[in-house]
C-alpha cells in the first residue's frame, strides 16, 4: 500500500502540499496493492534466507488488513478467532469450499516471541491439526485471498496482480467470486492473462478494459462491445474461451468507434 511516508526522501513534507496535492496522495494512500503471495515451499524459502512471509509464524497485533506478500495471515486469523458464531461459520464455508468439506475449525497457537501461528482441524477429531504452512502452495494462496476478501475495506482501492498464479482452476472460479463480491462495497482492479479468470466472470462486458498499444505504442484502454460479446457467448462459455481461440479482436470496439455507454458500465 502506498502511503506518503514512502515518498519522504523524495517528496516535500506532507504539511508543505496544497489541497490538490494532499487529495492526490491520499487517494494514493487508499490504494491497496498486491503482488503474487509468497507461497512458495519452506525448503525453498529456507534455502533462500526467507523467514517471512504466510508459511511462517506472525506476531500477535491488531491488523487492518492482509499484508503485502501475505506475510500477516496468522496475525488476520488471530483476529477472526473473535467473530461471532454466525460470521464464523461463513468463513469456515468460504475456507471449505477450497480446502475440503472435511474442514472443521482453525486454531491460532502462540509459538513463543509475540507470535502465533496458524492450524487447520480435519475430520472429527479437533485434535487432528495440521500446520497451514503445510499446504500446498494452491490451498495455501486460496486461503489467502479468504483473508484478504474478509478484511477488505471500502476506504481502498484493491489492486491484485495476476491473482490466478498457484490456483487450480476450480479454486480460481472460487477467487473470483469472492473478489466480485468484495466489489460491490470496495473497488477492485485485477491484471491477468488468464483465460479461465475471464471465463469466471459474470458481467464480462461491465468488468473487463483491454490495455492494448496504438501504432506509436501509447497505452489505451478498450472495453467490450456488449452486444458482440453477448452473441459470441451463445457459443463459448465464457470471454476467455474467445480469446483463446483467437477471436479476441472480434469483442472490443476501437477507441475511434467507442460511445459513451448508458449501462451504467463500471470497473
Amino acid at each position: 500500500k502506498f502511503s506518503a511516508s514512502s515518498y519522504s526522501l523524495a517528496l516535500p513534507s506532507y504539511a508543505t502540499y496544497s489541497q490538490e496535492t494532499r487529495r492526490v496522495v491520499d487517494a494514493l494512500d487508499r490504494i491497496e496493492c498486491h503482488p503474487p503471495f509468497s507461497v512458495r515451499p519452506l525448503w525453498q524459502q529456507k534455502e533462500l534466507h526467507v523467514n517471512e512471509g504466510p508459511r511462517w509464524p506472525a506476531p500477535v497485533t491488531h491488523v487492518e488488513g492482509l499484508s503485502r506478500y501475505g506475510k500477516n495471515l496468522g496475525s488476520c486469523f488471530f483476529q477472526f478467532r473473535n467473530f461471532e458464531n454466525e460470521r464464523r461459520e461463513n468463513l469456515l464455508d468460504q475456507m471449505r469450499l477450497g480446502l475440503g468439506a472435511d474442514l472443521r475449525d482453525f486454531y491460532v497457537t502462540p509459538v513463543g516471541g509475540g507470535n502465533v501461528q496458524l492450524e487447520l482441524s480435519f475430520g472429527r477429531s479437533p485434535k487432528e491439526r495440521i500446520l497451514a504452512s503445510y499446504l500446498s502452495e494452491g490451498q495455501l494462496c486460496y486461503l489467502l485471498f479468504v483473508a484478504l476478501a474478509e478484511m477488505a475495506s471500502s476506504q481502498y482501492v484493491l489492486a491484485i496482480a495476476e491473482p490466478e498464479l498457484h490456483l487450480h482452476p476450480t479454486l480460481l472460479a472460487h477467487v473470483v467470486g469472492m473478489l466480485e463480491e468484495v466489489g460491490k462495497t470496495c473497488p477492485v482492479i485485477l491484471a491477468t492473462h488468464s483465460a479461465r479468470l475471464l471465463d469466471a466472470l459474470s458481467s464480462p462486458e461491465r468488468s473487463v478494459i483491454l490495455c492494448d498499444l496504438d501504432d506509436q505504442r501509447r497505452t489505451r484502454l478498450l472495453r467490450p462491445n456488449a452486444e458482440r460479446l453477448n452473441a459470441w457467448l451463445k457459443d463459448y462459455r465464457g470471454m476467455g474461451h474467445i480469446r483463446s481461440d483467437g477471436y479476441e479482436t472480434q469483442l472490443f470496439d476501437s477507441p475511434a468507434s467507442t460511445t459513451p455507454s448508458t449501462s451504467g458500465e463500471k470497473a
